[in-house]
């Protein structure tokens, strides 16, 4: 993730209390290790300057950006470079649009994505997942729909199940809560009174 090879390098949140949080909980662990940014002035001028290891931001501010305005100027400059986007909450399929014209302005960028959410919870949520960060893998949500979701949801034991799990092993990387256990800090517990 840091080579200098990779122009700009974004941990893109779904809303703004996220991007403030996000940002502060990494510094507090590695202090200076992130940048977060405040409004997509900051986030253009953040993504102009080299010396950034990892900027977090919203997807909201970053399609800002990227929908040309007061802004395409600065971003034309980076819009061939190497961009690493890492979403947050990728499963999240209200932002398609701006999804989609992330990846338009980017042509040579590199999507990766988080969710804490099990994609076995609705098959539209890893159709979701894979129109971002591999588009047309899975083909149109209605192809999706017939080929793969209909007959698992009919019978969960469908031969579509294996061919689609085989389609997407070689992206999804899978730890369970078990497999990060000891890599995570010690729990930290806080017990208030509250007078009624």
């Amino acid at each position: 993730l840091f080579n200098e090879k990779v122009h700009n390098r974004l941990l893109v949140v779904d809303r703004a209390d996220l991007d403030y949080q996000t940002t502060k909980e990494f510094n507090h662990f590695v202090p200076g290790s992130v940048d977060g940014t405040d409004n997509t002035r900051e986030l253009v001028a953040q993504m102009n300057d080299p010396t950034r290891k990892l900027v977090i931001t919203t997807i909201q501010k970053l399609n800002t950006a990227v929908s040309g305005g007061r802004f395409a100027h600065a971003m034309e400059g980076i819009r061939e470079g190497r961009v690493v986007f890492i979403f947050d909450e990728c499963h999240r399929s209200q932002f398609g649009d701006a999804h989609r014209r992330i990846r338009a302005f980017f042509p040579s960028a590199q999507m990766f994505g988080f969710t804490g959410t099990p994609i076995e919870n609705h098959l539209g949520e890893l159709w979701s997942l894979f129109r971002v960060l591999n588009p047309g893998l899975l083909g149109s949500e209605e192809r999706f729909r017939e080929r793969f979701a209909a007959p698992i949801e009919r019978d969960p034991r469908s031969p579509q199940r294996d061919v689609l799990r085989r389609l997407i092993a070689p992206f999804v990387l899978r730890r369970t809560k078990a497999e990060v256990l000891s890599e995570l800090p010690p729990r930290t517990e806080i017990v208030q009174m509250i007078e009624p």
